[in-house]
């Protein structure tokens, strides 16, 4: 964990260095958005940041957490905006980052905007990992962060960022939450699954996966051929289970149910963390709103008691 966390603060400091003069005189907007770019191999890069519009009035020394928002295949920043991030953002005192993809170079999706969450959707050498690491960096170098208070959430090819990103850098996130979306690393499947178990080591992260049972975009039971390319889709019963495994989750898990939701929740994971599978039952590929229940609400809720561990 002492290596992978080194040389995850190595590769900050050298982006710090990297970055310094692309960020120089970027101010933040209370209450508004600021836009963010920098150049990587694969092209330019951007997103944009909302800070609370108390962000100015409080003391100086007060630290921020911060959210990262990876939005659909075919989405952009703004859908931050549409399913109410930034808004959450507002009520409960978060910065908010939220991302735009790259085109995708997948035949069956060319030139549609998406995100390398592994085996789909990009399809080339985007590295949206480094990607969100600098958009990282340049925020902590204009805004106090909390650096213990770094979140990631996504829906659908955003949900398969996130988890990659919880195998790939967890030393940088306290939670992460996946909406309709999937572990997709390395060449998918069980390989996905290892693949992951690998890069995770003995991390130390929340993770939340909420998913419809009745969605065919990315089906509850998994699937092989995703988007005309053999990406191997594992069902998402067992993507929750591993993640369990992974995060050395201590005794059974629990289960509650309220009307058509169903929270499957292992408790007593390494360095008090948590895993939980929210599935809700004749819902779709969707950013769920049901009654009282909305996944911002019941994410930023668990988002508001995580704090990383050492």
């Amino acid at each position: 964990m002492k290596n992978r966390l080194g040389s995850v603060v190595v590769g900050v400091v050298v982006v710090l260095i990297l970055i310094c003069g692309a960020v120089a005189g970027q101010k933040l907007v209370p209450g508004n958005s600021t836009y963010f770019s920098f150049q990587r191999p694969e092209g330019l890069r951007e997103f944009w940041v909302w800070v609370p519009s108390n962000y100015d009035k409080l003391p100086s020394d007060h630290s921020w957490p911060l959210s990262f928002f990876y939005h659909g295949l075919g989405g952009d920043y703004d859908s931050a905006v549409g399913l109410g991030i930034t808004k959450e953002g507002e009520k409960r005192g978060y910065i908010t980052i939220s991302g735009r993809g790259t085109p995708s170079v997948t035949p069956a999706i060319k030139g549609v905007r998406a995100w390398n969450g592994g085996t789909c959707c990009q399809g080339g050498t985007a590295d949206d990992v480094k990607y969100t690491q600098m958009a990282i960096s340049m925020v902590m170098k204009v805004a106090k962060v909390n650096p213990k208070r770094i979140f990631a959430l996504g829906i659908s090819n955003g949900g398969y960022m996130v988890e990659r990103l919880a195998c790939e850098s967890e030393p940088l996130f306290a939670g992460i939450a996946s909406c309709a979306g999937n572990t997709l690393v390395g060449k998918g499947g069980q390989d996905g699954q290892r693949s992951c178990d690998k890069s995770f080591g003995n991390g130390k992260l929340n993770y939340i996966h909420l998913h419809g049972l009745d969605d065919f975009v990315v089906p509850w039971s998994g699937e092989d051929i995703h988007h005309g390319e053999k990406m191997m889709l594992p069902s998402i019963l067992s993507t929750a289970a591993s993640w369990a495994t992974r995060m050395g989750c201590q005794g059974a898990s629990s289960t509650l149910r309220d009307g058509p939701i169903t929270n499957l929740v292992w408790n007593n994971c390494r360095g008090g963390t948590r895993a939980e599978l929210v599935t809700v039952a004749g819902h779709g590929h969707e950013w769920f709103s049901i009654g009282n229940f909305t996944t911002q609400n019941y994410v930023f809720n668990i988002f508001d008691k995580t704090v990383k561990g050492n």
